[in-house]
This record gives structure tokens, sequence and C-alpha cells, in this order.
């Protein structure tokens, strides 16, 4: 599966001018009240019905390095007292202190399928931005390019435990 995050875009945050505002089509921002408020995407892969998991067997990455951003939080969101719900902003001090990229990675495929009316899907989640609050630095996914292995590895092939021939008469095409 490839994937390639569309344009990148930053906008002075109307919370504060001291923070910037991410976004990107197609792209959902993270809710998590305090913590920055970085992109993701969740893709659902069908396989077929009798599949039981899925793995990450291999990853290619390209990506690049954004100049010194300082992203706002994400909000909390507080009923007033005429029933409406207002963005209330604050700080985790503690999350904007971790001197690390978070989240993690920019790709990461779920073990475990994910089952709608029926069907079997493989969840993959796109992080396009990984970020450190400590420095304010930022890697942007330029584009990925990864295997999924459904019940084992991607590649890996068990042949037959027998040999046997195929003539070439029943073969299509041939």
């Amino acid at each position: 599966i490839k994937v390639t995050p569309p344009t990148l875009n930053f906008a002075t945050s109307s919370w504060s001018g001291a923070y910037e505002e991410v976004s990107m089509s197609s792209y959902a921002k993270t809710l998590e009240a305090g913590k920055p408020e970085l992109l993701q995407r969740i893709l659902l892969i069908e396989v077929y019905a009798f599949a039981t998991s899925s793995t990450l067997s291999n990853e290619s990455i390209t990506q690049s390095s954004i100049a010194a951003k300082n992203i706002h939080p994400a909000p909390d969101w507080i009923l007033n007292g005429s029933n409406v719900l207002e963005a209330n902003y604050g700080v985790d001090g503690t999350f904007y202190a971790i001197n690390q990229y978070k989240p993690d990675s920019f790709i990461s495929v779920a073990s475990s399928l994910t089952t709608i009316g029926g069907r079997k899907f493989v969840k993959i989640t796109v992080n396009p931005l990984l970020y450190n609050p400590s420095t304010d630095d930022v890697k942007k996914l330029d584009e990925a390019i990864i295997d999924i292995g459904i019940d084992g590895n991607a590649w890996d092939v068990t042949p037959p435990s027998g040999s046997y021939d195929v003539a070439a008469s029943i073969v299509p095409n041939t």
C-alpha cells in the first residue's frame, strides 16, 4: 500500500498567536485536550472473511523536516449556561515538556482485525506528522510504502507438501 499525504497547511491559531494550527485535506485532528492537535487518518482495508490477524511486514518511509512550529493544543469542550459547547483551551505542560517525537510512528497497523457488518478489515492509522513538543520540531511524512501480512508475514509462502506436474495444456494462454 502506498500512502502519499496531501499538502500540509499551517495557520496562526485563533486561540493564541504564539501557536499554529495544522491542517491537511482528508485528515482529522486529534482530540486529546491539552495535547498538540495533530493530524490522523484511519484506513480500513477489507480482507477475506477467514483472516484472523494482520502484521506490518515491511515499510519504506520518505520524510522531511519542517522548521520549528509550536502546534496549538486540542480544546476541551465545555457546555456553557446556554447549552452551547464552547472550546476551552489549555496546555498540558507535562506533555509539551516531552523531548521526543509523538506519535511514535507515521504508520501503524492493528494486529487484530476490525469486523463491521460481518466483513473484516485491517485498520491502518496514518499520522502524517511527528512532533517534538519540547523543541517544536516537526517531521512530515512524504510517502510510505507498506506491506501488510494477513495471518503471517506478507511474503512468506509455504510450498505444497508434495510435488506434482502440471501440463502446460491445462494452464490458460499457454
